[in-house]
């Protein structure tokens, strides 16, 4: 493009006679730009509120993950350190019952070690003398 193009060019773009947009119509799309804006505004806030949510779960999850591991080391340390667990001897009882003595003993051998530890020999005796309970109260029973 010459020279006498551009100044013919911005002549005509000088004289054309700019006019505005209608009033309503100007309204109506500022009304549209200050809604999105707003809304913007929202998914920021919203999102804002979604990650602390998270890190607050993750913070009592961790929490609670650690003061778990802290009550099952315990738990272990207050099994170890009883001497006749009552609820090995009355499972086995239970046992005894439902089944024969042998059958108790060994089930309270592999409960016994499904916790890491065997019985102890109180253990073995009450649970002897709980069975040995069982037959003289079923032969009672039988004979009245």
């Amino acid at each position: 493009m010459n020279d006498e193009t551009c100044e013919l060019v911005e002549g005509q773009l000088a004289a054309v006679q700019r006019t505005a947009a209608p009033t309503a119509l100007r309204a109506a799309v500022l009304a549209d730009v200050e809604r999105e804006l707003r809304a913007a505004r929202w998914d920021r806030r919203l999102g804002r509120a979604a990650v602390g949510l998270l890190v607050i779960g993750l913070g009592l999850n961790f929490s609670a993950g650690w003061q778990l591991s802290g009550a099952v080391e315990e738990q272990h340390e207050n099994v170890a350190r009883a001497e006749v667990r009552p609820s090995l001897v009355d499972t086995a009882v239970i046992v005894a019952e439902a089944t024969n003595a042998e059958t108790a003993r060994r089930f309270a051998r592999q409960l016994a070690a499904m916790s890491g530890r065997e019985i102890t020999a109180d253990e073995a005796a009450a649970i002897d003398a709980a069975i040995l309970q069982i037959g003289r109260g079923s032969a009672g029973k039988r004979q009245g």
